[in-house]
């Protein structure tokens, strides 16, 4: 384990920290679990996201918008359709991890996009 002891690499650290927290912390609830699932490899729009939890579309809104504001998804517009990737490195390295070692159930349980 590295020592720190300088302001600003023990600041690096901590700021590490806090993401990390963020990604746990978002990934520790069900909803969020299975909305990163279904976006992890391509992307989706709301409906489609909608079809597979089981929340109100308010409900679906203040999921996303948690996700976007800890940067591990993004949302692009194409006309009144919005779609929402997940391109964080981060999110997909946590995603095959836990997909190892849960045997396949975290991949297994995700849709392809046009399913």
């Amino acid at each position: 384990m590295r020592r720190a002891f300088a302001g600003g690499e023990m600041t690096e650290r901590k700021s590490e920290h806090i993401d990390l927290i963020d990604l746990l912390g978002a990934l520790a609830n069900a909803n969020r679990l299975k909305i990163l699932s279904l976006i992890i490899d391509g992307e989706l729009c709301v409906s489609a996201i909608n079809a597979h939890v089981d929340l109100s579309e308010a409900a679906l809104s203040h999921r996303l918008a948690k996700l976007r504001k800890l940067r591990l998804i993004e949302s692009r517009r194409q006309g009144t359709t919005i779609y929402y990737p997940c391109r964080s490195q981060k999110v997909r390295s946590v995603f095959r991890t836990l997909d190892e070692i849960c045997s396949g159930l975290i991949f297994g349980a995700a849709i392809s996009p046009g399913t």
